[in-house]
């Protein structure tokens, strides 16, 4: 799922840059060192169970980073190592001060994110997920649509990817019965139980159930499930009804290889400031001309993070007039 959204278009651009930063980065000593003292130690490359795993952590990384990252590459520090006065290090740099980037990253992490909640919960084995898993996919797919402005024409390719993946996976007759019968949902929003499709999978799963017991059959569709629509009897209990407004963190670890939880960042939308000098990053990306600048070479282009075949580093060409290194304070 995360896959099919990723090689689209306009994911791919800013993946494929964030690939070429880090890549860039993480290949040089110097470079390395240089980021690691602007983030105080911490990196940028955060490895994942799975490819796409390891994309999504490695730009929630560079977007928890931004501010450190910006500050690096206008920072003599940054600028005086040789390695910077390659085409390579041209284009990190540009990449850093662009501000389409920072929005193409914020829209990718607005779009995975709820997607990558959902996979933990199917990954999972912490907690039961049976009852959550439809619920949370489509609280998934209203989250993408309003990341998109509710408009059709931004989000259709997006949500066509999620119910290509999710058809014959995640829409049993089964995963329809468990969102029907958690109270965290259909107490919440009592039209699941005039939903077609939902009573459709309900029907099926019961005659599945009964087979070749009518008798049964008809007290579970036309008995029990009323009971359970109206709370009645044992569904008026107060632990029956505590479920309504069940607080379920999905989390379970799915990302990380050690298994532990992803913390999120907060998107900011302020217009932000490089501090000290009230001038908008904005503007700064704008003198540079990274916008102009940021047209990746074909022979240039990003290579995969996580492949496991090894990769010499290339020969890198680095302006004629700038060879000599500076000693970085």
């Amino acid at each position: 799922m995360l896959q099919g959204i990723g090689n689209m278009a306009q994911f791919k651009k800013v993946i494929d840059q964030a690939k070429a930063f880090t890549i860039f980065v993480c290949e040089h000593t110097r470079t390395l060192e240089c980021m690691r003292y602007f983030t105080e130690g911490k990196e940028i490359i955060r490895p994942g169970v799975t490819r796409f795993a390891s994309t999504f952590l490695t730009l929630n990384n560079i977007q928890e980073k931004k501010d450190q990252l910006r500050k690096m590459v206008v920072h003599n520090r940054w600028d005086s190592l040789k390695d910077v006065k390659s085409k390579k290090g041209k284009d990190a740099t540009t990449i850093i001060l662009n501000p389409t980037f920072w929005k193409d990253v914020k829209l990718t992490l607005t779009v995975f994110e709820p997607l990558v909640k959902v996979l933990r919960l199917v990954d999972g084995d912490v907690k039961p997920s049976m009852g959550f898993i439809y619920g949370e996919l489509l609280k998934a797919k209203r989250e993408i649509k309003e990341a998109f402005g509710n408009k059709e024409s931004r989000f259709k390719e997006v949500i066509a990817v999620i119910d290509k993946k999710i058809k014959g996976r995640l829409d049993s007759p089964l995963h329809l019965i468990a969102y029907l019968l958690n109270p965290h949902y259909s107490y919440a929003n009592p039209s699941i139980f005039d939903e077609p499709t939902i009573i459709e999978g309900f029907i099926s799963c019961v005659e599945t159930f009964y087979y070749h017991d009518e008798d049964k059959q008809d007290q579970a569709a036309n008995i029990e499930l009323k009971k359970f629509q109206n709370r009645e009897g044992p569904f008026n209990k107060k632990l029956a009804r505590t479920f309504e407004n069940i607080d379920y963190n999905p989390a379970q670890g799915f990302l990380y290889e050690n298994e532990d939880d992803c913390a999120l960042v907060v998107y900011s939308d302020g217009e932000e400031e490089m501090e000290g000098t009230r001038i908008p990053w904005f503007v700064i990306g704008n003198a540079v001309g990274a916008e102009e600048q940021l047209e990746l070479r074909r022979s240039a282009r990003a290579r995969q993070l996580y492949e496991e075949e090894e990769f010499e580093s290339e020969e890198e060409e680095f302006d004629e007039d700038e060879n000599d290194y500076v000693e970085p304070y």
